[in-house]
């Protein structure tokens, strides 16, 4: 008896594995599961009909781009097929951002979709699109949007639960350097900052198992698209982020660390355009992200010297505030 995988066209087993654990499919996949969770149990402030509408608004952007000439009736081909980069992108959407009406929701989706079509550096996107249109949409839409990151209660068994899952298709999709890289330089200076300056991050930290935090370094700056690639660029690229967050968060940016993000995308698309082969350094060439991991450097530098000068030093927080962050009720050791 002939087997269905011996059919022809029926996909071999290993094909439909390799299918499911390609790391975009796994990235929707998991981003439904955190968000099925989200809601049913632990009361998200989003629903099901938020995320469906940004979602098919994401859907339809992509295939009316998709098929922009049969649109502009000059051929009559329909590309069809499954925008798996636009549902990722929109499941992320609905992950961090909140607003006051569903239509928001379809608005971020639309944005993000076509920010990956308009905004291009030598034929490539320069945004992460969740990210892009995120924040966009918070400082457009300022008493309608927002953006959450502390929906996930504090159960320790649950929280390094998403914790393991998200590391994990980091690292399936090969970007695991970059999380770890920004976790590191994180809370390097998270220890440094609140040293001196507890008061002003103590707010903003989320812990070190937040899951908002965690997704948003294992896929929000990851993006194989338009983050850098190479060992060394992947370490700098998340320091510099980390960076650049402590800054903005110490001169009073909202969502600083959205901002940052969105900040060195465009940076290192600009360098692309101007130097697409790296920054000349004598006979070699520095990496494109070089420059704007100097100028995280030199801010975050800048930021920790000020507090230090301002503020005497005191004890460190306690390790339950370090991992939970404002959902530990305990702050000092």
């Amino acid at each position: 008896m002939m087997s269905l995988r011996a059919l022809p066209g029926f996909p071999s087993r290993t094909a439909v594995v390799s299918t499911l654990l390609n790391p975009v499919n796994l990235l929707i996949f998991i981003q439904l599961a955190f968000l099925g969770i989200g809601i049913r149990y632990l009361d998200f402030n989003v629903t099901f009909g938020e995320i469906l509408l940004s979602v098919v608004c994401a859907v339809v952007t992509e295939l009316a781009f998709s098929n922009s000439e049969l649109l502009a009736g000059r051929t009559r081909t329909v590309k069809l097929f499954f925008p798996s980069s636009a549902v990722a992108a929109a499941l992320g959407i609905g992950i961090f951002f909140r607003a006051t009406s569903p239509l928001y929701f379809g608005l971020a989706a639309f944005i993000a979709v076509s920010s990956k079509y308009v905004i291009r550096v030598r034929g490539r996107h320069i945004f992460n699109p969740s990210n892009f249109a995120i924040v966009v949409m918070v400082f457009v839409f300022t008493s309608s949007t927002t953006i959450e990151f502390t929906q996930w209660g504090n159960n320790l068994y649950i929280l390094c639960a998403i914790a393991a899952i998200a590391l994990l298709v980091a690292l399936r999709a090969g970007v695991i350097v970059t999380t770890i890289s920004f976790f590191a330089s994180y809370t390097v200076m998270l220890f440094a900052y609140m040293r001196y300056s507890p008061l002003i991050f103590s707010a903003t930290h989320y812990g070190l198992l937040s899951p908002s935090l965690i997704l948003f370094a294992s896929f929000m700056i990851t993006d194989p698209r338009t983050a850098p690639s190479g060992f060394y660029r992947r370490i700098m690229h998340g320091f510099t982020i980390a960076g650049l967050y402590f800054f903005l968060d110490f001169v009073g940016i909202r969502y600083a660390l959205f901002v940052a993000a969105f900040a060195v995308a465009l940076a290192n698309g600009l360098v692309r355009l101007v130097a697409p082969e790296g920054i000349p350094f004598g006979k070699r060439r520095l990496p494109g992200n070089a420059p704007i991991f100097l100028v995280a450097l030199v801010l975050s530098v800048y930021g920790l010297t000020t507090v230090s000068f301002e503020h005497p030093p005191v004890s460190p927080p306690s390790l339950s505030f370090i991992f939970l962050g404002v959902e530990s009720s305990d702050f000092r050791s």
